[in-house]
């Protein structure tokens, strides 16, 4: 039967649709890769925004499961496989009512597959940026110099001497960037009150964000180690035992001089790995509080009201935060509190329902206000916290770092932003360090952050020098003044085996120079220390 026949004694059914998947199976294939990979990509910018390369392979090879992660996967299967099913299988549908189902449009049929896949890869490649770390990947320059292990200055904590043994809190608020504060960027001012807080006391004006440090967990790797989080990270995981356990990092330090710490955020700490990070580098599980962690010892704050998709509201973490900090105080042992916000994520963010703010009468574009409410809750309740540990009785002895953690992904204020860019900068206060900052106005990036904080508490590092981070006290260039952000971008992109094996791949070492350092410091310690149990 030829296909005019087979069209007009209206037998088409499902019989004939069959047939049709059958002949044209490679076709049919192509169709559905190509609805599966447009769909893909409205998937993941309007989940996560335009992402590195990096950033996402990270993600991918992470061998983690949590619930946020299921359900993401539960939101992929549903919005991209099942919808790139059913698109592809009914447009298979009309297509077998074509001519092309005919075997003389065979090839016709095959080309048109062929170009919907390739529309398919050239739209979603364009949610990617930073294709250059895949090419230093696959074909690396064997001639080329290792930067990292030309300019990465390792500390054991034993190198550390920490005299003044003062308290440190450290406030990361997710994305939320000075820029969002700067009137010349923004309609109006999202954060008056850290920028009336950034007034009173020092702050880096000049820190951008560099490679390797633009997603959270990347960040605070960053701000701990003073290195950026390569993709390779995730893949190298030993997710029950191990985080770049060759690195050393601020808490590895504090830990060893016998600081008591805590790490909170409402987001499952599983997630990206961050519980296995803060365990390979002193913390104990029972230290790193999560939602889960929280709901465990309150279970009747679980109530949708209370609850968004990565889970309780901050203020429940800013509760708990109090909590913590005068347990730990009334110890009388130096501790050190590390916090993590959540509420300004973006696309939208999710503004708090106890503590709506009313935008109507704005300049601000009705679709951003969502976001725009969320930031300006952020900004009232870090600076409240702020506030409140300068009112307790350890606050003389305490030392706080307010910072942001990445600038802000594409989210609903991203039309502002974009109109300049050359003004984005990381937000940063420091208050109440051991002694002021020589020089505020310098250039930075987050690398510096843990020599800078340690010498800020009174400690000394032998060369004022950490991973990649150099003290602001130490009188010395940034690497970000001395090369500038795009050369030192283009030394951290090429694959470095010298990051692999040293960073990634050095856990029996890692543990052993733990212990000696422990042992170091218990040495010569006058009797007095007291180290967590």
């Amino acid at each position: 039967m030829s296909f005019s026949q087979f069209r007009t004694q209206g037998s088409f059914s499902r019989h004939g649709f069959l047939l049709f998947l059958k002949r044209r199976a490679f076709s049919a294939l192509g169709i559905f890769a190509g609805f599966f990979l447009l769909s893909s990509f409205f998937w993941m910018t309007g989940n996560f925004g335009y992402c590195t390369v990096e950033q996402t392979i990270f993600h991918l090879v992470l061998p983690t499961s949590t619930e946020v992660q299921q359900t993401f996967a539960l939101s992929f299967l549903i919005r991209v496989v099942l919808f790139s099913l059913a698109a592809a299988l009914l447009a298979c549908f009309v297509l077998a009512r074509t001519p092309l189902a005919h075997p003389s449009g065979k090839w016709r049929l095959a080309a048109l597959s062929a170009g919907f896949v390739f529309l398919g890869v050239f739209v979603l490649s364009g949610a990617f940026r930073g294709y250059d770390y895949l090419w230093t990947w696959f074909f690396p320059d064997p001639d080329a110099p290792d930067f990292y292990r030309e300019r990465y200055v390792p500390v054991s904590p034993a190198d550390v001497d920490m005299p003044l043994r003062r308290n440190l809190v450290v406030l990361t608020l997710e994305s939320m960037e000075a820029a969002l504060g700067d009137t010349r960027v923004m309609p109006v001012n999202l954060m008056p009150e850290l920028a009336a807080l950034r007034e009173r006391h020092q702050s880096v004006r000049d820190s951008v964000q560099v490679y390797g440090t633009g997603w959270t967990v990347a960040a605070l790797v960053a701000m701990q180690c003073g290195i950026p989080l390569r993709a390779e990270a995730g893949n190298g995981m030993d997710a029950s035992r191990d985080f770049l356990p060759g690195a050393t990092s601020l808490t590895d330090i504090l830990a060893a001089h016998g600081y008591r710490q805590r790490f909170l955020q409402s987001a499952a700490l599983s997630f990206a790995g961050k519980d296995v990070f803060f365990a390979t580098h002193g913390l104990k599980r029972e230290e790193l509080i999560d939602t889960p962690a929280m709901l465990a010892r309150n279970p009747g704050d679980g109530t949708p009201e209370n609850l968004h998709e990565w889970g309780l509201y901050d203020r429940f973490v800013y509760a708990r935060a109090k909590e913590e900090l005068n347990g730990l105080a009334a110890r009388g042992e130096p501790f050190a509190l590390f916090m993590l916000t959540v509420d300004t994520h973006h696309h939208h963010g999710y503004p708090d329902p106890t503590c709506p703010h009313d935008l109507s009468g704005s300049a601000l574009e009705e679709e951003s206000r969502d976001m725009a409410g969320a930031v300006l809750h952020a900004d009232h309740a870090a600076a409240e916290f702020v506030k409140w540990i300068q009112a307790q009785p350890f606050a003389g002895n305490t030392t706080i770092l307010v910072l942001n953690d990445h600038l802000l992904m594409e989210s609903d204020l991203t039309p502002y932003l974009s109109e300049r860019p050359e003004l984005r900068r990381n937000f940063n206060v420091l208050i109440n360090p051991a002694r002021p900052l020589p020089d505020a106005e310098r250039r930075m990036s987050h690398f510096d952050w843990a020599p800078t904080l340690l010498e800020s508490m009174g400690a000394a590092l032998p060369e004022g020098k950490m991973g990649f981070g150099v003290s602001l006290y130490a009188g010395l260039p940034t690497l970000v003044e001395e090369m500038g952000k795009d050369e030192l971008e283009a030394k951290l992109t090429p694959f470095s085996p010298f990051y692999l094996s040293e960073l990634m791949g050095a856990g029996k070492r890692k543990e052993q120079e733990s212990s000696q350092a422990q042992s170091a410091m218990l040495s010569r310690s006058s009797g007095t220390t007291t180290f967590p149990e």
